[in-house]
């Protein structure tokens, strides 16, 4: 949307949302309650979520503490190149 930022700053109560699938809503409620995930959002057809400094790309069927597991490990350089991490 091209107006979306002048839409915001008018401050008239307007809030634009995408169409989100029910089960991607329940992804992202799933994330926001984590400890461990500061935010999470939706763009582009995909949920992601902010774990400290790095942000991770997330499925409807991904064990949420396992893939902050394994991002963290990969992203920090604990596991080699060739892991089957995204």
């Amino acid at each position: 949307m091209r107006k979306r930022s002048q839409v915001k700053k008018s401050g008239n109560g307007v809030r634009l949302v995408d169409d989100v699938t029910a089960a991607n809503a329940k992804l992202i409620k799933r994330l926001s309650e984590n400890e461990n995930v500061e935010s999470a959002w939706y763009f582009n057809g995909s949920v992601y979520g902010k774990c400290g400094d790095k942000r991770v790309k997330f499925d409807i069927l991904d064990d949420i503490i396992a893939k902050i597991r394994r991002k963290s490990k990969t992203l920090s350089g604990y596991e080699s190149e060739n892991s089957d991490v995204e």
